[in-house]
């Protein structure tokens, strides 16, 4: 019978290095949580730029949103780290964040601020608490008029980030 001999790693040791999708930033989100669920162990905040990282939130094809506190403003911001990183990157970014922050919507989320951080392009913005699209249909079933309310919002809000140029 062969055995193996070697030692097998510490939970510290695997934590440190677990590399989740989706750049520097976001790996080390994920760490801190890693860290507190299997070790107990608080860790300060993660920061991006000047924001102290709370959680991560979501992500898609995009990049991966988190939600942050914004120490100057005294605030809670959602944070879209794009997974695309380089020049014509922040510079494609920075061109939609500032059509964006010229664009004052009751259905577009505000834009605080557009930047990049160790290589990492994100945009700061506006935090709004509930849930997406599909998962408010998926909750219950609602009759056609309060789903047409809610889709004609989106579509105004869309409306005027095209107009905006977005």
């Amino acid at each position: 019978m062969v055995t193996d001999e070697r030692e097998a790693p510490s939970d510290e040791a695997l934590v440190r290095e677990a590399k989740p999708a989706g750049g520097d930033a976001v790996a080390e989100v994920m760490r801190a949580s890693l860290r507190r669920a299997l070790l107990g162990v608080e860790a300060p905040a993660p920061t991006l730029g000047r924001f102290s990282v709370l959680a991560r939130v979501g992500g898609g094809a995009m990049g991966t949103v988190l939600a942050a506190y914004d120490p100057v403003l005294d605030r809670k911001v959602a944070i879209k780290v794009l997974r695309e990183r380089g020049e014509a990157a922040k510079a494609r970014v920075l061109a939609e964040a500032r059509a964006l922050a010229r664009l004052s919507h009751p259905n577009v989320v505000a834009v605080h601020e557009a930047d990049e951080h160790a290589g990492e392009v994100y945009i700061a913005m506006e935090f709004v608490r509930g849930v997406d699209l599909r998962a408010w249909l998926d909750a219950r079933p609602r009759p056609w008029p309060e789903v047409v309310a809610v889709l004609t919002e989106a579509a105004r809000g869309l409306a005027a980030a095209h107009a905006a140029g977005v």
